[in-house]
C-alpha cells in the first residue's frame, strides 16, 4: 500500500513497496483494484497510503474481520512506509 501503480509513479520499484496479505473477496473490494487505479491520483503520498488505510479498514469492519491482528498489521503498513521511503510518507514530508 499504495498500490504498485501510485507508488510506481513516485519512484518506488515494482517489488519494494510495502503491502498487506489480504483476503481475495475483500482485495477485489479495495478502491484502487483492478480498473480503480489510483495511478492518476493527485494525492500526496502520504494521504494516499491514509486513504488505503482507511480503505481497507472500512472493508474489514464491514465484514466484522477488524481484529486486533488487522490493526496492528494496517499500523505496521504504515510504520514500514514511513521507515522505507521517509521522502515520501515521512510526519515531515511538506505538504
Amino acid at each position: 500500500m499504495p498500490s504498485k501503480a501510485y507508488t510506481g509513479k513516485h519512484g518506488v520499484k515494482e517489488g519494494d513497496g510495502i503491502a498487506m496479505n489480504m483476503r481475495r473477496e475483500d482485495h477485489a473490494l479495495t478502491r484502487t483494484h483492478g480498473n480503480r487505479s489510483n495511478a492518476r491520483s493527485n494525492l500526496k503520498p502520504r494521504d494516499e497510503l491514509a486513504a488505503d488505510v482507511r480503505d481497507v479498514r472500512k472493508i474489514c469492519q464491514d465484514k466484522g474481520r477488524y481484529t486486533p491482528g488487522i490493526r496492528k498489521g494496517l499500523q505496521g503498513v504504515i510504520k514500514k512506509n514511513e521507515e522505507k521511503f521517509p521522502h515520501l510518507y515521512g510526519k515531515d514530508v511538506k505538504k
